[in-house]
């Protein structure tokens, strides 16, 4: 169960400031040289890795910030990163956490790999988002994770952890439990059609990838998925068709569509 007790977070999130607080703390310009040229659109500042990058300081991505891990690029926090904005890992992808502290206060989407290891910690603190798609794969062996009670946490792809309590295992590996769609309408944004979905039904649904054009298309509803897992976390996924343009606070679409040329869309939502 993700509803840890009030003693047991309280406990997690002191180890975590304090693994962290001996690191110095380095904004996302200081990765000039292992990223392409920002782009500053619709008051998010985008930038994608273009080679590996370890960075040995604690990373921290603003509010108003988003980096891509794009696939055969492999990012390595060696004393963790804090996430306000956003985090996104494309399929092909490799986010290591090798020690310090991942504390994810707004969103890291994964169509990729997350890796924390022994030395590392993991927070998800309230409001704070960690989805990895049935492409992705979360990958854990530390005892220092911990969730808030009001975060989101789903993982659809495979996951390895050990070494921490059987909740925070159980949280991991939550199901789909209830899906419903809701189309609405684009000029008033009311509720034009509703329906209740299998969990797979809803997977394949949004199996399309990202939308990745400079413009919407033309026409249409547009939709959000909603998914309820059995550790209690909610993911609304909003798309038309079967593209998608968010999955919770993430405008992943937006995110890449200026790098679309450079980093082919390859996200599925559905294992093959």
């Amino acid at each position: 169960m993700k509803k840890i007790t009030a003693v047991i977070w309280a406990i997690a999130a002191a180890a975590v400031i304090a693994v962290s607080a001996s690191a110095a703390n380095i904004p996302l310009e200081r990765l000039s040289g292992s990223i392409s040229d920002i782009r500053n659109d619709e008051l998010v500042i985008t930038a994608a890795l273009n080679s590996s990058r370890t960075v040995k300081n604690h990373l921290i991505l603003q509010g108003d910030e988003a980096l891509i891990v794009p696939a055969g690029c492999k990012l390595t926090l060696k004393e963790g990163c804090t996430v306000f904005g956003t985090l996104y890992i494309e399929e092909g992808g490799y986010l290591a956490v090798s020690g310090g502290s991942l504390d994810i206060c707004g969103a890291v989407v994964s169509d990729g790999t997350v890796s924390i290891g022994c030395k590392a910690a993991l927070s998800v603190a309230e409001k704070g988002e960690l989805f990895v798609s049935a492409s992705g794969e979360f990958k854990s062996k530390t005892e220092h994770i911990s969730f808030d009670e009001n975060s989101s946490v789903a993982c659809l792809g495979k996951t390895a952890v050990s070494g921490c309590l059987q909740d925070i295992k159980d949280t991991m590996n939550a199901k789909p439990v209830f899906a419903a769609d809701v189309k609405l309408n684009p000029y008033t944004g009311g509720m034009i059609e509703y329906a209740q979905l299998t969990p797979e039904q809803a997977l394949e649904a949004v199996s399309g990838g990202y939308y990745l054009a400079q413009e919407n298309p033309v026409g249409g509803y547009s939709e959000v998925l909603t998914l309820v897992f059995d550790n209690g976390s909610t993911v609304k996924i909003t798309h038309r068709g079967d593209k998608v343009y968010n999955i919770g606070s993430a405008n992943i679409s937006a995110l890449l569509k200026y790098f679309a040329e450079d980093y082919p869309n390859t996200n599925s939502f559905v294992q093959e």
